[in-house]
């Protein structure tokens, strides 16, 4: 039989299990610190300092964590499952990926093709894709995945280069080139929101 310190240790770490458990069952939903210490079985008061010393942060902290946790697995496969973008993107006719994974091409509702190229990638953080559009402009996207005390949040720069002089003036006047990604990003916030 285990000294009767340790036996209470053993009790708060099964009681705090109880507790991350009935989190992860329940994290869409609001959660308050008192119903989560009714079910440990403690008082609030006596309930934050266990799950404290348990988890080594306080019980809003972990639920903030794995919501930004959670947020953040959504926003990176919405980005980066490049053939189900056809469903939340309307821009969009069609999707080719390349049997490597690394590569697709697009086909806009409007006619356009471009081609997309990863050419960087550091996994749940960081990715680069080149484009070449069949209409005479080429660029690259770097997006990187950021953490934030609101939700994780994709910083997106974009380069373009365009060929043709006469089409840099029309894109000028018109911002063609920069509806793209500007669309994308409307739809991405709209898509991840709905997930």
């Amino acid at each position: 039989m285990l000294p009767k310190k340790e036996q209470t240790q053993v009790e708060y770490s099964r009681r705090v299990l109880r507790v991350q458990e009935y989190i992860a069952h329940h994290l869409a939903e609001k959660l308050s610190p008192v119903q989560l210490s009714k079910v440990a079985n403690l008082s609030p008061h006596h309930f934050h300092r266990v799950f404290r010393g348990v988890t080594g942060e306080s019980i809003l902290e972990y639920v903030r964590r794995l919501k930004l946790e959670r947020a953040a697995r959504r926003l990176r496969v919405t980005v980066t499952d490049v053939a189900a973008q056809t469903r939340w993107r309307k821009d969009i006719k069609s999707v080719r990926v390349q049997l490597s994974g690394d590569a697709w091409t697009e086909e806009t509702t409007t006619g356009t093709v471009i081609d997309f190229q990863v050419r960087h990638q550091q996994p749940n953080t960081q990715f680069e894709i080149q484009f070449i559009s069949r209409q005479g402009f080429s660029g690259t996207w770097v997006g990187i995945f950021v953490a934030s005390p609101s939700g994780t949040m994709v910083e997106f720069s974009e380069t373009i280069y365009i060929q043709s002089p006469i089409l840099r003036i029309i894109s000028r006047i018109f911002s063609f080139p920069d509806r793209l990604i500007d669309t994308y990003l409307m739809e991405l916030k709209a898509a991840v929101e709905k997930s």
